[in-house]
């Protein structure tokens, strides 16, 4: 998801429920039949992959589709403030998260307290900036994982760690799984 915009979740934010042609219902049809396909047994050691490229692809495509169709009917959603510092807060989550862990960072980002920042993500999101950072931060992590053959230190300088035992510590306290069973079972 890391290449939609923030226009995009705002639409979606704004229209949970959208009209499709015949069309659109084939298709969706079609991606539903590809997941399904991918989630069999014989298909396990690479499923996780599968359908993470699969459903990036499938929200770029409905990402387009929306596109056109605003283009075609003048459609225009007006983002709330709180939406908008959201949405400037996740593009700087994607451009320095691998760098910076700290809500202070952002915020100043963001010309923001941080007690702002927290407010805004609390009340839209149901979640606190350390959350969606830290979430962040074990998608990377778990991204390096089954993509690359790093190992685990190389990843935690990749992600900026102290060090790699930091890092095992903040994964296993995210997920409950060591990142060496992680990978094993990736």
């Amino acid at each position: 998801l890391y290449n939609t915009s923030g226009d995009f979740f705002d639409f979606i934010y704004a229209n949970p429920l959208l009209s499709t042609t015949k069309e659109q219902r084939n298709l969706l049809t079609t991606w539903e039949q590809q997941i399904l396909w991918m989630l069999k047994p014989e298909n396990v050691p690479v499923a996780y992959k599968l359908i993470a490229n699969t459903l990036a692809s499938f929200f770029l495509a409905v990402e387009n589709a929306i596109n056109n169709a605003h283009e075609l009917t003048g459609i225009k959603y007006k983002a709330s403030q709180g939406w908008i510092l959201i949405n400037k807060f996740t593009k700087l989550l994607f451009q320095y998260g691998h760098k910076n862990r700290n809500v202070n960072f952002y915020a100043d980002k963001l010309c923001v307290t941080s007690g702002y920042l927290y407010k805004v993500v609390t009340k839209e999101m149901n979640t606190s900036p350390k959350n969606l950072i830290d979430t962040y931060i074990t998608t990377e992590i778990k991204v390096l994982l089954s993509t690359t053959n790093l190992s685990v230190k190389e990843i935690a300088e990749e992600l900026h760690f102290e060090d790699a035992s930091y890092m095992c510590r903040f994964f296993r306290r995210q997920t409950s799984v060591s990142l060496t069973d992680f990978r094993k079972n990736d």
